[in-house]
């Protein structure tokens, strides 16, 4: 056959390289690193062919048969180039580029301050974006169930993974820093390992469990940089074709990189973030930090994705972000507090606009976590038309007046309901506020105004519900009458709960109550909701039916005067996390957010309080299996093991206790089953699980777990997991969880998992599997 000529491709930098790239030798006697964009027709066999024609070893392979990238990336003289380009039969190479460097954008303000332990402030950032109105050094939207099951994916210099803020969430992922991707043990925390700091920092703003916008998503570490900060344009090109290719979905690129200013635009670059949007990979980058124009930085340039400015704490534009028609959105990016790389509680202060996009890229990950069949385009729209319009002030040269509001984003309102106020005294029917001193005042409700088009649910004032903490477990009563929202407490006082001075405290309050509620979803969403209606068919599954004191839980939302199953159904389907719905008497729709196999049954014999029949389990979980192993320590697995050395012949000591030991595949005390909310399995024991014990009093009356045969109503024997993060044990209350400690019981290596207070920030207290 006859060979049909090569159409010339277009070269990019090989003419101008000397001054784009002057670390890169031209001409003949040079090699450089060059990147070939091909036809999306080509096969991933058809480039590994043209690929041998290249001695060198330092090339890579797109994968185009995969959905991935038409690219060879290749080290080469031009004499080689030439000769490869000539043998190819048909249509040859889109564009030829030459690989330029890519920086870790440079921070504009770096400053290690007290980690969370010591300074529970949190940062402004996470303020400032869950509402317009004055900082209140609250963050409603904080949570393990924010980002749930998303994946981010943080394109840098790597990922402190076993930093307490992650709990297990971090993944070490894969290293690109040369022509090879090589990809992680996610028990290996030296791969993907952030030396520099950039990389934790902006992965503590996405997640982290104190400083992240979304607290439940997953983080993966995509090292494309050095130590240094320094990598090219083709480790970027290589990381997102992985992606594309082999990572997790629903899925969020977040890239803290910034090319040269010369460098112009990188078709390449282009190219590859158009290819992850095409695949349904949210991209989102930072405007860079030069304080110029964002449409002469690469990747900032590339229309699709969401290129984010920083702004100050006074709501202007931060004096070294990037600006412009390229500029999408602006969010915090000055001073903002967050996760360091220097130890796994360490923190610090950095300015850039890379810690701003990592605001947007856990604001994405709440989106998807809720609607995950959203497109990019719809996620970006998401994003822009809630954002607050209008608020910032000074000079933003050109970009769009647009700040990031994660609540707004997901249909949220808070309302500030505030103390319950002093009310003339009626016929002595309402209950009196007594202070030592006594002052007789009348308390009970207080009605405030909120937007229309809000909708509030009548359980929002439950203690789970509620924003902030405060000493009453019991409820409010929340009314929507007209255009206000009311609150209302009558129940009775808990002892110990009131404020200091009050001897009684009945149907009144003194805390700030602050309650969410929803807006009506702007949202396109695919309908794949679960309805299950909650009556006596699920009677056996799930808490329901006539049992009020039931519903006091996270996962339960009460909405009064809708008029059918339709209207019901619908709040469901904007409702966020909405798993079944309900029709009660009087015109009310039930929302369960939670499966229906978080619930338990009591015995028969059990004698609950209020004749409830049922108990609910205020944990989340997923179910899973495997070996647990420590975030901060991924080689270190849980393990029921007998303590060895001195004291362990002691017959008050349980034969089995949950340890730490080296992680071992084939160790069967090693395997657990678990169900998310309830009982934790030794796998090669058949019926026999974990079981709060409480050790006697000669080993520091410590509480720890032991290995009992599995009862399926045992509250000692319920645990919460998500397969990251904290083991709760949820039989006894939310607060209790599993805590890795050593020298409790005076033996040798006795590293033992003690039951004490939930803290998400303590290293020891995270898991993952």
């Amino acid at each position: 056959p006859t060979k049909e000529p090569t159409k010339a491709p277009q070269i990019q930098g090989a003419e101008k390289a000397a001054p784009a790239r002057p670390n890169i030798a031209c001409g003949k006697g040079g090699r450089n690193n060059w990147i070939l964009k091909f036809p999306d027709s080509w096969s991933d066999q058809r480039l590994h062919d043209l690929a041998k024609k290249f001695r060198t070893m330092d090339k890579y392979v797109g994968h185009p048969s995969q959905r991935g990238l038409s690219m060879l990336i290749t080290w080469a003289t031009q004499e080689e180039l030439d000769a490869a380009i000539a043998s190819i039969d048909g249509e040859g190479p889109v564009y030829i580029e030459q690989d330029q460097d890519l920086f870790a954008i440079p921070e504009a303000f770096f400053k290690e301050v007290e980690p969370f332990q010591q300074d529970k402030t949190i940062s402004w950032g996470l303020d400032r974006i869950d509402n317009r109105g004055p900082l209140d050094g609250k963050y409603m939207m904080g949570g393990i169930d924010g980002g749930r099951g998303v994946h981010v994916y943080v394109l840098g210099t790597g990922i402190r993974t076993t930093h307490g803020q992650f709990g297990g969430r971090a993944i070490p992922t894969i290293e690109v820093l040369n022509s090879q991707v090589a990809e992680c043990s996610s028990a290996d925390p030296t791969c993907a390992w952030d030396e520099h700091g950039h990389g934790t920092h902006i992965a503590g703003t996405i997640g982290g469990s104190s400083y992240g916008v979304a607290q439940g998503a997953w983080l993966h570490s995509v090292k494309i940089l050095a130590d240094d900060g320094r990598g090219t344009f083709a480790t970027f090109i290589q990381a997102i074709d992985w992606i594309i290719v082999k990572g997790d979905r629903p899925a969020i690129i977040t890239a803290a990189v910034n090319g040269s200013l010369i460098a112009g635009e990188s078709n390449a670059i282009k190219d590859a973030i158009n290819k992850a949007i095409e695949n349904n990979i949210t991209v989102i980058v930072g405007a860079g930090n030069a304080n110029t124009d964002a449409c002469t930085s690469a990747p900032a340039f590339v229309e699709t994705a969401i290129t984010v400015a920083a702004t100050t704490l006074q709501d202007t534009r931060s004096p070294f972000s990037n600006f412009g028609k390229c500029v999408d959105i602006f969010a915090p990016g000055s001073e903002i507090k967050s996760a360091h790389k220097s130890s796994d509680v360490a923190a610090a202060q950095v300015s850039g606009t890379s810690i701003a996009a990592a605001h947007v890229a856990g604001a994405a990950a709440h989106i998807l976590s809720i609607w995950n069949t959203l497109s990019p385009a719809e996620v970006a729209k998401e994003l822009l038309s809630a954002s607050f319009q209008g608020v910032l002030s000074g000079s933003i040269n050109g970009s769009p007046n647009k700040l990031l509001s994660v609540k707004t984003a997901l249909g949220l309102q808070v309302i500030n309901i505030g103390p319950g106020q002093p009310e003339p005294d009626k016929d002595n029917k309402q209950t009196i506020l007594v202070f030592d001193n006594p002052r007789p005042s009348t308390f009970g409700k207080k009605c405030v105004e909120i937007p229309k088009g809000v909708r509030c649910a009548a359980n929002a004032g439950d203690f789970p519900k509620r924003l902030g903490t405060d000493p009453f477990r019991d409820a409010f009563k929340i009314t929507v009458e007209g255009s206000k929202v009311c609150a209302e407490r009558t129940d009775d006082d808990e002892v110990g709960a009131h404020p200091p001075g009050v001897t009684e405290f009945k149907g009144s309050w003194s805390i700030d109550l602050t309650i969410v509620c929803h807006w009506k979803s702007t949202a396109t969403m695919a309908d794949k909701w679960k309805f299950t209606p909650i009556g006596s068919e699920a009677e056996n599954n799930v808490c329901s039916g006539g049992y009020p004191t039931d519903r006091k839980g996270t996962y339960y939302a009460l909405y009064e005067n809708v008029s059918s199953v339709d209207a019901c159904q619908d709040i469901c389907t904007a409702h966020r996390g909405c798993r079944g719905i309900s029709m009660l008497p009087g015109s009310k729709c039930e929302v369960w957010t939670k499966d229906v196999s978080s619930y338990m049954r009591l015995p028969e014999n059990a004698k609950p309080a209020n004749d409830v029949r049922c108990l609910r389990l205020i944990g989340r979980g997923s179910p899973g299996k495997g070996m647990i192993r420590m975030a901060s320590a991924p080689s270190m697995c849980l393990e029921v093991r007998r303590f060895e050395g001195a004291g362990a012949d002691d017959k008050s000591l349980p034969a089995n206790l949950l340890g730490l030991m080296k992680c071992d595949d084939s160790s069967e005390y090693q395997q657990f089953s678990w169900a998310g909310v309830g009982n934790i399995a030794l796998s090669s024991s058949a019926g026999n699980c974990l079981t709060y014990t409480e050790l006697p009093s000669q080993f520091n009356e410590t509480s720890s777990l032991t290995l009992a045969p599995c009862r399926e109503n045992s509250l000692s024997q319920q645990f919460s997991f998500l397969g990251s993060g904290l083991i709760r044990w949820v039989g006894k209350s939310q607060d209790d969880c599993l805590n890795v400690k050593s020298g409790l019981l005076g033996l040798r290596n006795d590293s033992l998992v003690e039951i004490a207070r939930c803290d998400r920030t303590l290293p020891s207290m995270q898991f993952f599997y």
